[in-house]
């Protein structure tokens, strides 16, 4: 009976996988991917920009509740939510400095704040706004 059973779950794992297939779900418990040492921000889709205008903007997860976000200059935080696989990362972000990032980290930052479909895709994060904006973070561990 067991063997039949895990035949079936095998031949249902293997029948929903397309090699064809553009990204996968969460592969990973989101704890142990919030929980990584940082996110580098590698590109982006549908935001006016692209990685490599400006210093490499990291993004940390700090616990379950608390994220902080290094710019040109800046250091932020502020607080996000999960839900299943949509990352909410709220409005009320707070920086060290009132002045002096490139005008790349408002864009940023405004691309950032809201609610994002979480994938991971190719080794990579990646946040989903909608099916036009795109944010893609590479581990800092990799």
């Amino acid at each position: 009976m067991r063997i039949a059973l895990m035949g079936v779950l095998v031949c249902l794992f293997l029948g929903g996988c397309k090699s064809s297939q553009k990204s996968t779900s969460m592969t990973e418990p989101v704890p142990s991917l919030i929980n990584e040492a940082g996110w580098v921000w590698e590109g982006s889709e549908g935001i006016g920009l692209e990685a490599g205008q400006s210093s490499p903007y990291v993004l940390t997860f700090e616990n379950e509740k608390d994220y902080s976000l290094k710019l040109d200059v800046n250091s932020c935080f502020g607080s996000y939510s999960m839900e299943g696989n949509t990352l909410t990362i709220s409005d009320d972000m707070a920086c060290t400095e009132a002045c002096c990032d490139h005008e790349w980290a408002f864009k940023f930052t405004q691309g950032l704040a809201g609610s994002h479909k979480l994938n991971w895709e190719k080794g990579k994060l990646v946040l989903r706004k909608d099916s036009e904006k795109v944010l893609v973070f590479m581990s800092k561990n990799k």
